[in-house]
């Protein structure tokens, strides 16, 4: 941890289970879907912490439960020094001004019966941040014409807008509240690589103009390492390993992590070549049962019995290197 910089968001032994239910009437709880099952982790303020995973990892769940979109089952997530569990309904709306999401799919997170400026005013309206109009409609300018639009474009119809340019007013309602943290949930997974590369630059340029701090979500690890200033690996609901993004890059130590690096494509063709791809047998464990030990070890090259009775735990391999694996 840099001790120069604030904890801006700590989140301490988060777990979410969902139900599973038997019955039509008189429904019953018969188990448990462990979609995040006790992770641990920090957010400096001003840094990005990249969060990977293939899907269903609990990458997104994480995300929701930092939002307050579901109430965790446990654990306890700390904001600003505040801790969200403790939040009542009244203490929600301030919240959620200091914190945004940017969503995956541009084409569904905007209201297709909205114009942009309508769409980008309406947290502030909510939020009462402007008294006047001319006010309001000076800042929607504004924020159009600090995420790379023209103020031209704030009386048309999301539809008018290419994926990449839809992407770009999403950003800009998230900005509308001035917010310290944002929550980018796939946020470029459903674009063009060109048009992916634009919007990663966009927000590197307005967290240095904005001082803004990322959770950023997803599957790519090449836009992470692009966006990151550490990244944490997670699978089945666990974190297995978490480091700056150039250590990880550089000295994958979990076998999934290792995993997952070989598949990321290498420009060069002849390094890609030379390469070995790791590939994983076995089939992941059912979620709905428990998981005695490591919950990779199905699937995991380097898996021995001693695996199917310790827990999974991040251990700190070296300075600021965490891993959840016995044999490293």
């Amino acid at each position: 941890m840099d001790g120069k910089r604030k904890v801006l968001l700590d989140v301490q032994g988060l777990k979410m289970w969902f139900p599973v239910t038997k019955g039509v009437v008189f429904k019953r709880t018969i188990n448990n879907i462990k979609a995040v099952n006790n992770i641990s982790f920090y957010i400096d303020e001003g840094e990005t912490l990249g969060l990977v995973g293939e899907s269903g990892c609990g990458k997104t769940t994480t995300g929701r439960c930092i939002l307050r979109f579901n109430t965790p089952t446990g654990g306890n997530i700390w904001y600003d020094g505040e801790n969200l569990n403790q939040l009542q309904e009244k203490d929600l709306l301030r919240f959620r001004r200091n914190v945004q999401v940017i969503f995956q799919d541009p084409y569904s997170s905007l209201n297709p019966r909205m114009k942009v400026r309508t769409i980008i005013s309406d947290p502030m309206i909510v939020h009462k941040l402007y008294q006047t109009k001319s006010a309001l409609n000076n800042r929607v300018d504004e924020l159009l014409e600090m995420v790379g639009l023209s103020t031209s474009m704030a009386d048309r119809y999301p539809h008018q807008f290419s994926g990449g340019e839809r992407q770009r007013i999403g950003i800009a309602r998230a900005l509308s509240l001035n917010p310290k943290f944002i929550v980018c949930d796939e946020a470029v997974s459903a674009l063009d690589v060109s048009i992916q590369a634009q919007i990663v630059n966009l927000f590197s340029d307005l967290q240095k103009k904005l001082n803004l701090t990322y959770l950023f979500i997803s599957h790519d690890l090449a836009v992470v390492r692009h966006i990151s200033d550490r990244v944490a690996v997670m699978y089945l609901g666990h974190i297995v390993e978490i480091a700056g993004k150039d250590e990880i890059y550089a000295n994958p130590m979990h076998p999934y992590t290792k995993a997952l690096l070989s598949a990321v494509a290498v420009p060069d063709p002849i390094l890609e070549e030379k390469r070995t791809r790791i590939i994983l047998s076995g089939d992941a464990p059912d979620l709905r049962h428990q998981i005695r030990g490591c919950a990779f070890q199905t699937r995991c090259p380097e898996a021995t019995e001693e695996c199917s009775h310790c827990a999974m735990e991040l251990h700190e391999k070296s300075p600021g290197h965490l891993v959840a694996c016995l044999k490293v």
